[in-house]
């Protein structure tokens, strides 16, 4: 098997996240329509103009102030002075104008750490900045995943249920990998009916930089193979994609038993608009 990273997790998985309502198996076996795919999506860089940066100065009373290229100055704050064993009042983060983050600068990262360590160390303020290269090497990117779908519709297209597994690869660390875990998940039953939903996600660790946050969170992932299969399954049972989509479409109020309730959707007119405007029922 693989390398074992870490001495606590020897499976490598390091968070398992599992979401279950209605009944799957009963919902399989009525349904007239059974697709199963598997797909692999990539990591992704945020790509963000500003690479990090990450200065710390040191005061006469040890106290210091980093100045940071962030998106969450106050975690930055929290778990420095975590990992420093200082209080939070002796840590304070100044965020300047940030050239862009998506996700990729909402922890802390190691510079910031080494930044604060040195100079107190030092005495001396010190600065850290990423090239390019260092930012692909180093910086966070999107998880890349193994996602199982098995989805069962009836005749109609009419939605019965739906199983997703999902693997990420979320590098030697977990960053924020348990909340993507979770949301993969989450976002897995949302936009369509789903009335059995069974969701298991791993969070694996690999000899990679870490995964971490980036815009959309699970969503993109997760979706992107919803929508695959919805076409496909429409082409199968010969209706129109858009129709498809309409029959099983969330709207406002609908839940998600024991994760979340759609407050206010907007899929349907979203639907109807762009046929509309791009002329879709004369094209097919």
């Amino acid at each position: 098997g693989a390398p074992v990273l870490h001495d606590y997790c020897p499976s490598n998985v390091s968070v398992n996240r599992k979401i279950k309502y209605g009944d799957v198996e009963k919902g399989f076996s009525e349904s007239d329509y059974i697709r199963e795919d598997t797909f692999q999506v990539h990591g992704v860089s945020h790509a963000y103009l500003e690479p990090c940066s990450a200065l710390a100065q040191v005061d006469l009373d040890g106290r210091i102030t980093l100045w940071t290229s962030t998106q969450v100055p106050y975690i930055v704050q929290c778990l420095l002075a975590s990992t420093l064993g200082m209080r939070e009042n002796d840590i304070r983060v100044i965020k300047p104008y940030t050239g862009g983050g998506f996700g990729g600068k909402m922890e802390l990262r190691t510079w910031e750490f080494c930044a604060a360590l040195m100079a107190r160390l030092t005495g001396r303020p010190v600065k850290f900045t990423l090239n390019r290269e260092e930012e692909f090497l180093a910086g966070r990117r999107r998880h890349p995943m193994k996602i199982h779908s098995k989805v069962g519709f009836k005749k109609d297209g009419t939605l019965v249920a739906k199983d997703l597994r999902i693997q990420l690869d979320g590098g030697a660390y977990n960053a924020m990998g348990p909340t993507a875990t979770f949301l993969c998940g989450n976002f897995g039953a949302m936009l369509y009916r789903y009335p059995n939903y069974r969701f298991h996600g791993e969070h694996v660790y690999t000899n990679k930089p870490p995964a971490s946050a980036m815009r959309g969170f699970g969503a993109p992932q997760s979706l992107y193979a919803s929508e695959i299969q919805m076409n496909i399954a429409a082409e199968e049972l010969g209706i129109d994609p858009v129709d498809i989509r309409l029959k099983n479409a969330q709207v406002t109020g609908d839940e998600i038993p024991d994760v979340a309730t759609i407050s206010s959707c907007g899929f349907i007119d979203t639907i109807k608009t762009v046929a509309e405007m791009s002329g879709w029922k004369e094209k097919r």
